[in-house]
């Protein structure tokens, strides 16, 4: 790996919640809901959809349907990690295959993340990332050259172990890149704690809350799954309207 040497400040974002729209402007946000958001999203976008399109509620989901012919797009989303009533998918990564979503306009609610994805939208730049495509959202960020902001989505409001991990794992690989980080104490406890459990990623995060919930409700293989890292090498942006490649 050849190492390049700029420097730029970074600092983690705990929850959704905390986002303060003040501190965006100039900077790249990275939006990160590793269970299962982002993951879902960039599945679909490798997988051939032609946008995504985060929405707040499900309602606004509903109203957006409704301007489009039936048969361009899909109704996605989730609410306590479960599919919506009425909806076309869930929030599964592995529902979102190649013939399911080739082609199409999916219009996507989630109980987390399509809110932190919308609450960003002021940052310079607003890339969407997961394990799945670290590598490559972070050879954007390296190009991009702003001062990141690591946006976690959490749970509800509050800290999520999945999120947090997966921020350590950027901030391990911009190291590794020769990128040299100024930030506060959760750089580093977030880098320590990917780096220590780096090949255990399926065990930390079953022992989430999310992960937890989703063992529960039998979606184990969405955490093997979200839990893959630099499958796509995809770069994917949020533009204030809908999510791109």
């Amino acid at each position: 790996m050849t190492k390049v040497v700029i420097a730029m400040r970074v600092e983690i974002i705990l929850t959704g919640k905390e986002i303060d729209e003040f501190y965006l402007p100039g900077k790249t946000a990275i939006v990160i809901d590793t269970l299962r958001a982002t993951s879902t999203i960039v599945t679909a976008l490798y997988n051939g959809a032609r946008v995504v399109e985060p929405m707040m509620g499900i309602y606004e989901a509903r109203q957006r349907s409704q301007d489009l012919e039936i048969g361009t797009y899909l109704l996605c989303g989730e609410r306590e990690g479960v599919k919506i009533s009425g909806f076309d998918l869930g929030n599964s990564p592995l529902e979102y295959q190649p013939d399911v979503v080739s082609g199409k306009r999916v219009i996507c609610s989630t109980t987390n993340g399509t809110m932190t994805i919308q609450k960003v939208s002021k940052a310079k730049f607003v890339l969407i990332s997961s394990f799945l495509n670290q590598a490559a959202t972070m050879d954007e960020v390296i190009r991009l050259g702003q001062d990141l902001i690591l946006c976690c989505s959490g749970t509800k409001g509050h800290f999520s172990l999945e999120d947090f991990v997966t921020a350590g794992a950027m901030v391990s690989e911009l190291n590794a890149r020769g990128v040299k980080i100024y930030g506060d104490d959760r750089i580093q406890t977030a880098r320590l704690l990917y780096e220590r459990y780096k090949d255990d990623l399926v065990e930390l995060m079953s022992c989430s809350q999310n992960g937890s919930r989703l063992v529960e409700i039998g979606n184990y293989r969405d955490i093997k799954f979200c839990a893959q890292r630099n499958i796509y090498p995809l770069v994917c942006y949020f533009t204030g309207q809908i999510i791109c490649v």
